[in-house]
């Protein structure tokens, strides 16, 4: 079982992509480690090694229970293989395995039997054609290599491990397996850490996983676990270039938690790919600029991302697409240069108590393409510097039905506080938006290709200040009602503004003048449709401004 049969095993178990091994680094002499303590070794095991043929004896004789405690650096010139429930461990600290120099050696350890540990060793697997560890659960050898195993329940702790060029560790169909504890130090492997094929209940907790060079497995990361429920993975740190810090895959169930994430030009910190109902909470994700996206989740619904800190530069702080019924919540995030959040066909996404801080996005939190159900609520979404996106705003929200926007406090130089389009039968109340460049609430903004843009929506009791145009400006909106609004402080000196392409809009006010330039015919009859102004307030017929631009910008090439 080696990484470069691993295309073999992914294509018995759901026709995967495949991947080729790469060139492997060369062998130190001996591992060098600074971040975990040395590992406590076994007081009294029932047999002691200090050279390959006493291991190898050892482990063909062992029982059930036993416990084999190595003494010293062994090196070995061939696979040491596991196939009983034992425990293999250190007699003195720093004690473990490598390879002989000039020897073939597939896995440093093969771990082929259920309940079988190995703790407390150095793991030297750089000189290993595949990897420092295999733990293989195929008693029916499908990729047809001829190794056949059973191990479930398996545990790889406190271990210091020096990866190969194909992984650090690699597990397949392990259900139940443990790995905790341990330091992985990657030169450069196709991926790190990584489960797969039927690993329901495995669990990767307190471990530290470095890469000094980049990995060059495009899809995986310094943790690639998939094919499993209620998997967990907490307590770690992922350092370096890794194509992603943890990439997850084909999950149902499971959390993702209390992980420090510091990636290295990486696509995305964490990228989910089609899993379902994961927990992705309390992690710590730190961008140093050559990184994309910080927390990607693509085709998962029911996705949990919540209590997270992303602090430092990113393109983008959280993507997601096609992904349905996410709740997104009582995060604190340093935005993306493109955006803050980003959802495209993400119905029924919920995006609430969140705090962002941009430092000049081109949007702020952003949906579309799908967003029917959507809710954003009681967010602070803040800017220290101007955004860039003359359509966009702290929201953007657009191609919807059903979508609230609530409760939100946004402050700062956007180009406008709310950015909305093509929306029916939402509701858009109680939002504080201070600061915005040009309108406070504009919709629609930006381009659409359909007839009405806004309808049926209320626009209520929203408090707008110190914008630079209107509080509210609405054009291409017919039915809509913006009751009790407080707009009254603008730099255009315009509460409200009407365009000519709007009719049969309900406006009642708390002061504040009106611009009301509304001759729409929304009823198709031939005749304008007249927007009903009430209240205290001046109301202007027919007045001068120069409307807002309705240029298709974006950025990235997907914002719209």
């Amino acid at each position: 079982m080696r990484v470069a049969r691993v295309p073999a095993i992914l294509v018995a178990i759901g026709g995967l992509a495949a991947c080729s091994e790469p060139s492997q680094p060369a062998s130190p002499s001996q591992p060098s480690y600074a971040l975990v303590a040395s590992p406590t070794c076994v007081a009294s095991p029932t047999v002691i090694v200090s050279d390959e043929p006493g291991l190898t004896a050892a482990l063909s004789g062992a029982h059930a229970g036993d416990v084999v405690a190595i003494n010293g650096m062994i090196a070995v010139s061939s696979d040491v293989t596991i196939s009983s429930s034992i425990t293999l461990t250190c007699a003195t600290p720093g004690s473990g395995l490598l390879v002989a120099p000039g020897a073939t050696v597939s896995s440093l350890v093969r771990v082929l039997a259920s309940f079988a540990t190995v703790d407390g060793l150095v793991l030297d697997g750089s000189g290993a054609a595949s990897d420092p560890y295999l733990a293989l659960n195929d008693p029916g050898d499908i990729d047809g290599d001829g190794v056949t195993g059973n191990a479930t329940d398996v545990r790889l702790t406190n271990n210091m491990v020096t990866c190969s060029s194909g992984d650090c560790a690699f597990f397949f169909a392990t259900t139940n397996a443990v790995v905790s504890g341990n330091e992985f130090q990657s030169a450069g492997s196709f991926t790190g850490l990584q489960l797969q094929g039927g690993i329901d209940g495995s669990r990767i907790e307190h471990n530290t996983i470095v890469a000094s060079a980049p990995s060059t497995g495009a899809d995986f990361g310094g943790v690639r676990v998939r094919d499993g429920s209620n998997v967990v993975v907490a307590d770690n740190v992922v350092r370096g270039p890794w194509a992603h810090a943890i990439a997850a895959r084909n999950l149902t169930g499971g959390s993702i938690v209390a992980n420090r994430l510091e990636p290295a030009g990486s696509p995305a910190a964490v990228l989910l790919l089609s899993v379902d109902g994961v927990a992705v909470d309390g992690n710590t994700l730190t961008g140093d600029g050559t990184s994309v996206a910080a927390l990607e989740v693509d085709d998962s619904p029911g996705v949990v991302l919540s209590h997270n800190t992303i602090s430092g530069s990113w393109v983008d702080a959280f993507v997601l697409v096609n992904t349905p019924d996410a709740r997104v919540t009582d995060n604190v995030v340093a935005c993306g240069s493109d955006e803050c959040f980003f959802g495209s066909s993400a119905p029924g996404t919920l995006v609430a108590g969140n705090r962002f801080i941009s430092g000049g996005s081109g949007t702020g939190v952003q949906l579309q393409a799908g967003t029917d159900g959507v809710r954003i609520e009681n967010n602070e979404i803040i800017a220290i510097a101007p955004s860039s996106a003359m359509n966009f705003g702290g929201v953007r929200v657009r191609d919807g039905a059903n979508v609230v926007i609530s409760g939100n406090v946004v402050r700062g130089p956007w180009q406008n506080g709310l950015a909305l389009a093509d929306l029916a039968d939402s509701r858009v109340e109680q939002n504080q938006v201070d600061g915005a460049l040009r309108n406070g609430i504009r919709a629609r903004s930006g381009g659409s290709i359909l007839p009405v843009s806004m309808i049926h929506n209320v626009i209520r009791a929203n408090r707008v200040t110190n914008v630079g145009a209107a509080g509210i400006f609405l054009t291409s909106a017919c039915r809509n009602e913006v009751v009790w609004n407080n707009v009254q402080n603008s730099g255009g000196n315009a509460g409200v503004i009407f365009d000519a392409p709007t009719g049969a809009n309900v406006f009642v006010g708390n002061g504040g003048a009106v611009i009301d330039n509304g001759s729409f015919d929304c009823s198709g009859d031939g005749a304008p449709d007249a927007n009903i102004i009430g209240g205290p307030g001046s109301v202007l017929h027919g007045a001068p401004f120069t409307p807002p631009p309705n240029a298709a910008d974006g950025g990235a090439g997907r914002l719209h």
